[in-house]
């Protein structure tokens, strides 16, 4: 950082440069962890706010700012954003439909890339903002995967894949006890799991029609045995891969498993010989 901090006399930190000249604000917390940027947070706002190395806000243009909710192990942030859209049914009443928008930025770049549309209502519309936090659920492949209002999301892994999962019940979360200790045993065999590789994020068109994951709408299991098998086996096509039922009764039971298409219209086909050597090999288990 090219400034140092001081508290003011109403417990807000004061910026201060290298000239010794100070710029009161309103933040209460400033994180630098030697990225190009810097993290800060006023004591009531769920988002931190993002600066540059001279603490000035960084704009993701002249008129809106990054609202941060996460950073991620490789520097790279979650940001939130929501858009409204209106529509006409057919007997002509209008309606308007609230988007929450959550993308990956990188700062170097200024690129941001969805990765996640969930038609909710906006965040500013709760009324205990406090709930609103990031909070761990698991840790799996020695990453760890958070929860954060509708959203779930995961640490990069392999430093390309990301797990998402959406739509969330917020009440039903909180009226669990110990609802993070059951959230994933409640959610698992839901079909809410995605599986994105954030290095092949189409540009974002503005409204709900992203079309990105390598894997959508599928039991966690699913997508567990999608990673490993591409990161064991890089060469490997989406469409090669063959998912092996669990035989536990944790899963729904069904006579048949037809998956949902992927952006490559992937064809699942009869496992060969190499896919039956390493089911024996992948460790299903959930730490």
């Amino acid at each position: 950082m090219n400034f140092t901090t001081q508290t003011s006399y109403n417990n807000k930190l004061l910026l201060v440069d290298k000239l010794g000249k100070t710029k009161e604000t309103l933040f209460n917390n400033i994180s630098h962890f030697g990225d190009n940027y810097v993290l800060a947070k006023e004591d009531e706002n769920i988002f931190y706010t993002l600066l540059d190395l001279n603490g000035n806000i960084v704009n993701e243009s002249l008129d809106e700012k990054l609202n941060v909710i996460h950073r991620f192990d490789n520097g790279l942030l979650l940001t939130y954003s929501s858009f409204n859209k209106s529509y006409k049914s057919s007997d002509g009443f209008s309606y308007n439909v609230n988007y929450n928008v959550y993308a990956i930025y990188n700062h170097d770049t200024r690129k941001s890339s969805v990765v996640s549309i969930i038609q909710s209502d906006p965040l500013s519309s709760i009324n205990n903002q406090k709930t609103l936090k990031v909070e761990v659920v698991k840790n799996f492949m020695n990453k760890t995967i958070y929860t954060f209002n509708d959203l779930i999301f995961s640490e990069m892994i392999n430093e390309q894949y990301m797990i998402i999962g959406s739509h969330f019940d917020l009440a039903a979360k909180k009226s669990m006890k110990n609802y993070l200790n059951s959230l994933f045993e409640t959610f698992q065999n839901k079909r809410m799991w995605d599986m994105i590789n954030i290095l092949d994020i189409p540009s974002y068109n503005g409204e709900t029609s992203i079309d990105y994951a390598l894997l959508s709408g599928r039991v966690f299991k699913e997508v567990e045995y999608t990673l490993y098998t591409l990161i064991n086996f890089p060469d490997t096509m989406i469409s090669d891969i063959t998912f092996e039922k669990e035989k536990s009764q944790k899963l729904e039971k069904r006579e048949s498993f037809t998956p949902v298409k992927s952006i490559r219209n992937s064809v699942w086909k009869k496992k060969n010989k190499w896919q039956t050597m390493f089911t024996g090999l992948v460790d299903f288990s959930f730490n």
